[in-house]
């Protein structure tokens, strides 16, 4: 299997997902397998750019594809995307808990002292 979870590189994976149409790409993949050609239309992105986007996700390891006739299919690796779920969840929890006491407090400023450039 092409993209194992071994291969996930978690900075490429988190800038890939910071593009808008990589993320709607991924949202069309995630439900289902897709050839390429099928999530073209839903981001309204020429061939040739969703071919990019798609060759972009793959190189994270978060997607495989798969030779099917004429046309490459595109699929979620679970192991990729369980590498990322990881990361962010432990990750996140600590930072949700620094935020915390500040949204507790009410102030409704929580950057208040810092200054504005």
């Amino acid at each position: 299997m092409e993209g194992s979870a071994s291969a996930i590189d978690l900075g490429l994976s988190l800038r890939t997902l910071a593009d808008a149409n990589r993320r709607e790409s991924l949202k069309i993949i995630y439900l289902a397998e897709q050839p390429m050609l099928s999530t073209a239309e839903p981001v309204e992105l020429p061939q040739q750019s969703t071919s990019r986007q798609l060759g972009a996700l793959r190189k994270t390891g978060l997607f495989i594809n798969t030779p099917e006739g004429p046309q490459q299919v595109f699929a979620v690796n679970t192991e990729g995307f369980a590498v990322l779920r990881s990361y962010l969840d432990g990750v996140w929890p600590e930072q949700f808990a620094d935020l915390k006491p500040l949204t507790e407090s009410g102030s409704g400023k929580p950057w208040q002292g810092q200054a504005a450039n």
